[in-house]
């Protein structure tokens, strides 16, 4: 609204915004508004991100659940009774830890060249990751039919706080000043 008086800025670009445009933002930092041309990025973003989680934890759920499965299919097609629950859940232990190796080589991946170095002894240092990672895997491991709940109920509300941010992100882009 060019042609009326700025009560406000824009937290983000700094244009100006009128009295109207303040009252009825889409989002706000620090509760100071934001532009619409910016709340439609910001739309746009949250609506990817949930986008990501979604997907995300979609396959946390497949994957968990495969891997359940074949440590069903284990336990029951064993020969000896006395270790097939043992192999079951050495079957989930397995599932874990490569879980958790995915996840935190993922996210190392990320990290700078000098965080590494940071290390002194980054032999021991790996040595040590690696058992702690192992010891994650087999306690969790032994927990997986409880984690595939958590990861579904996790999904459930993922989709619902997503379907909320694309109603979001299309109500933005639905509005035109």
């Amino acid at each position: 609204h060019e042609n009326i008086g700025a009560v406000a800025t824009c937290v983000d670009c700094g244009v100006g915004l009128c009295k109207d445009c303040v009252q009825n933002a889409l989002y706000t930092r620090d509760n100071k508004p934001i532009c619409l041309n910016c709340s439609k990025k910001e739309a746009g973003a949250q609506a990817s991100n949930a986008k990501g989680e979604v997907r995300w934890l979609s396959i946390q759920l497949v994957y968990l659940a495969v891997f359940f499965v074949v440590g069903l299919y284990v336990y029951y097609t064993a020969e000896n009774r006395d270790t097939a629950g043992l192999a079951m859940i050495g079957t989930w232990c397995v599932a874990n830890i490569l879980k958790i190796f995915v996840g935190t080589f993922t996210s190392l991946a990320g990290e700078t060249h000098d965080a590494l170095m940071l290390h002194t002894n980054a032999g021991g240092w790996w040595l040590i990751k690696i058992i702690k990672l192992a010891v994650l895997g087999i306690f969790w491991g032994l927990f997986l039919p409880i984690q595939i709940v958590w990861v579904a109920f996790k999904l459930i509300k993922a989709k619902k706080q997503a379907s909320v941010l694309w109603q979001n992100q299309d109500m933005a882009n639905s509005i035109n000043m």
